[in-house]
């Protein structure tokens, strides 16, 4: 019976890159990009900055800097045990972190149905502002 404090295995393996072909081949050509998508799904932010970012840090070896509180995003948003340890994931493995996260991200996204939306369309802003307005205006002509 696990407790509440208790963590829960990751769903595929941090060496487990292959589980995934799809997956693999992008981080493998566009690694950066893969953790944009990664860190907008956790954050809900745009992906640009993120992998910006990362891209800029990859030749000084230091993207760890931006990988590393996504990461941990990622594992306390599912409750998940740091195995291995966050500083190896995201500084020293990288693309195998990114992997196993871009596969855990999916595997909730397929159980809960849910697709993370990271933009919400301009229209149905524009529309939901419009009828508050009408709403409103409705209102004070009937008084």
């Amino acid at each position: 019976m696990l407790n509440s404090f208790q963590k829960e295995p990751w769903h595929g393996s941090f060496f487990g890159v292959c589980a995934s072909p799809k997956t693999c081949c992008a981080v493998t050509f566009c690694t950066s990009c893969m953790f944009g998508y990664n860190a907008a799904d956790v954050t809900n932010n745009s992906c640009w900055g993120y992998c910006c970012g990362y891209f800029l840090l990859m030749p000084c070896y230091l993207c760890g800097v931006v990988h590393m509180p996504i990461r941990a995003k990622i594992r306390e948003k599912y409750n998940l045990q740091e195995e291995p340890n966050d500083c190896i994931a995201a500084c020293l493995l990288s693309p195998c972190g990114i992997c196993q996260e871009s596969n855990e991200l999916k595997s909730h996204e397929k159980s809960s149905g849910i697709k993370v939306q990271t933009m919400q369309p301009l229209n149905s802003t524009i529309s939901h502002a419009e009828s508050e307005m009408t709403g409103a205006s409705d209102v004070s002509q009937t008084s």
